[in-house]
């Protein structure tokens, strides 16, 4: 999962990058089951909200881990 392309250690910047993609997607998820679950319009209004926050940010940082070389299973983010 993690690795890098010029490197066979990964740097601490990069790592963190990918804790951070992880952390969007999990967000996502997160915003996704209030969304689906929630009554409140007000809460659904704040689910989509925080959903497409999540996935702008999760957008960005999978550009910037390809712009750095990092490789990761792109399989894991697929279905946002």
């Amino acid at each position: 999962f993690i690795t890098n392309s010029k490197r066979h250690r990964i740097s601490k910047a990069d790592r963190n990058l990918l804790r951070s993609i992880q952390q969007a997607k999990l967000d996502m998820e997160i915003a996704s089951g209030i969304f689906n679950t929630c009554l409140d319009s007000r809460l659904i209004d704040i689910a989509i909200y925080e959903e497409n926050i999540a996935k702008t940010r999760l957008d960005y940082l999978i550009r910037e881990a390809k712009t750095r070389g990092v490789k990761f299973n792109i399989e894991d983010y697929r279905d946002y």
